[in-house]
């Protein structure tokens, strides 16, 4: 008995396999009849030969055991919940379908939710609800009739192999173009998420005839729009483009709530906001969509990988007191800028992590500061408060102890493909797009594609200098992409998040951190209620925490319910 979310890209050559091995003959054109087949004929460790995006459970009446696996990548969702009596055990996609259980309590993980206020994420291994876990990305699970739990297998991919072989632009070409073609098969209308970056260009620009739809999203506010690029490579490459505008929210309460329901509250991104709105706009167009998701972790595309050099060759000189002072003085007259990067912003996040070399990388992304996060910390949550980085450091020197580099943006950035892109990215995109009935699919993260990739000096797949991604730039050179986009900076895709909360959304934030309280006990309401009025009024901009405590309090009133 097989229940199952995802889509295999190889299966072609698993029939293959299965008509080898056996007399297989397919009965269907679904791809859960040749995983099922697979697994029964080759038992679980076949599960490795899979190439796509998939969580499923496997029942063997027989046996009474039942196989959980995950998706290498982390692309799919798959929860487990155990009592704690060990009587009951449950999985889903979504932490939410627990709720209907009796016996499961509504409690809230205290060291899950100082990772949370940390980086605005619970991590690709953990849930923000007590008893329940995430498998990890390509993690395998055998259950046994009496309820025990074990391990039995690791898909993870190797993202930087140790054996080094010499770089081919026309293989890697090659090698992209053979993932997008598996990627873009498909009996339902497909399209290609087109921004103004080189990434989604070159999907596009892989893409053979007929050339897919182009779904290009569009801001109401100038530094966050890039649809005259993506315009721009949509004509270039003759792709016919459907224009998403992102304009002020008419419900922003009601679009709020339901970002946060779809995520399980284990998500504060905020450009989850523009995802949700791209997918709607989508829908109309196409069921399957192709995105650039996975190549700046892949392959080099964050200037923070250059700030981690920077900082572990610093951090020795650097007293971590000082330093931390300065970020905060930096970061509170950062107060009502609006622009995508605002150069306070900037200065303080750096200074915030220099002292702490390596690990200094997951210091950039944070979204609750230290200092503040203590202010609003209750009894509850004193002891645990300081730990919400911990998760990402310990990906951090996991990923210095598996490399053979000494450079540590390679370590910083194998913690990004195996921590934070499973744990924000790819969630936000998955959760967004599901809640639209769309598929979207990331050739970048093909696994085939993947361990080509390994093979490529590390060196080669980090910044040189101010160039990040020099390989796909010039990858993109040889699709004769416009000069505009090829040498064109990152920029994300992005909300004006402190402008959001202090117009469309300042009633929404008002409703959930000040007239109600749905923090405690865990954090203090009055101090949550300070952050928002300093906020509100321009004195400070604690957008990215604000914008997490609303996600916080949102879902403990859908816990409510």
């Amino acid at each position: 008995m097989l229940v199952y979310n995802g889509e295999l890209y190889n299966e072609t050559a698993l029939i293959h396999d299965l008509q080898k091995a056996s007399d297989f003959q397919m009965r269907s054109r679904c791809d859960s009849e040749v995983l099922l087949a697979a697994v029964e004929q080759f038992g679980p460790s076949y599960i490795d030969r899979f190439n796509g995006i998939f969580a499923f459970a496997l029942y063997d009446r027989e046996t009474g055991e039942t196989i959980l696996a995950r998706d290498p990548i982390g692309i799919k969702p798959l929860y487990i919940w155990k009592s704690r009596s060990g009587s009951a055990i449950a999985f889903a996609s979504e932490v939410k379908a627990f709720l209907g259980i009796p016996a499961f309590g509504r409690a809230i993980d205290t060291v899950s939710l100082s990772t949370f206020l940390t980086q605005g994420y619970v991590g690709p291994s953990r849930s923000l609800m007590q008893d329940v876990t995430s498998l990890a990305p390509g993690q395998v699970l055998r259950i046994s009739p009496a309820g025990q739990i074990s391990n039995i297998g690791n898909l993870a991919p190797h993202w930087f192999s140790d054996s080094i072989h010499a770089f081919d632009p026309d293989e890697l070409k090659a090698q992209f173009e053979a993932a997008v073609m598996r990627q873009r098969v498909s009996d339902v209308p497909l399209a290609v998420w087109q921004s103004g970056g080189i990434d989604s260009s070159l999907v596009n620009a892989a893409c053979s005839t007929p050339r897919p739809r182009s779904l290009i999203f569009a801001s109401d506010v100038g530094d966050f729009d890039e649809s005259s690029d993506a315009s721009l490579v949509a004509t270039h490459l003759k792709s016919e483009a459907v224009v998403a505008s992102f304009h002020d929210d008419e419900e922003p309460a009601e679009t709020f709530s339901s970002v946060v329901w779809h995520m399980d509250g284990e998500l504060a991104d905020s450009s989850a906001l523009a995802v949700k709105k791209l997918s709607a706009a989508t829908k109309p167009h196409a069921t399957v969509v192709l995105s650039g998701d996975g190549a700046d972790e892949l392959f080099g595309g964050y200037a923070t990988y250059g700030a981690t050099r920077l900082a572990s060759r610093l951090a020795p000189f650097i007293p971590q007191a000082p330093s931390q002072w300065m970020a905060r003085q930096l970061l509170a007259k950062n107060n009502t800028a609006s622009m995508r990067y605002p150069a306070m912003e900037l200065a303080g996040r750096f200074l915030q992590g220099l002292p702490l070399g390596p690990h200094a990388h997951a210091e950039w992304r944070r979204y609750g500061m230290p200092w503040d996060l203590r202010d609003i910390a209750s009894s509850e949550m004193r002891d645990v408060i300081d730990d919400g980085a911990r998760a990402y450091y310990a990906a951090i020197d996991t990923g210095r102890g598996r490399s053979s580099s000494a450079d540590p943006a390679s370590w910083g950035q194998d913690a990004d493909l195996s921590y934070y892109l499973p744990g924000d990215m790819l969630m936000k995109v998955d959760r967004m797009s599901m809640a639209h009935g769309l598929e979207v699919r990331v050739p970048f993260l093909d696994i085939e594609f993947i361990k080509y990739t390994s093979h490529i000096a590390g060196s080669l797949r980090l910044p040189n200098g101010k160039r990040t991604k020099p390989v796909l730039r010039d990858l993109a050179v040889s699709y004769a992409l416009p000069a505009a986009i090829t040498e064109r900076r990152k920029t994300g895709f992005n909300v004006p998040l402190a402008h959001r909360l202090r117009t469309d959304y300042r009633s929404v934030i008002t409703d959930l951190l000040v007239r109600e309280d749905y923090v405690s006990p865990y954090l203090n309401p009055n101090a949550v209620r300070r952050l928002v009025s300093e906020h509100l009024s321009g004195k400070t901009n604690r957008a990215y925490l604000l914008w997490t405590l609303m996600t916080f309090a949102q879902w403990r009133r859908h816990l409510e319910r």
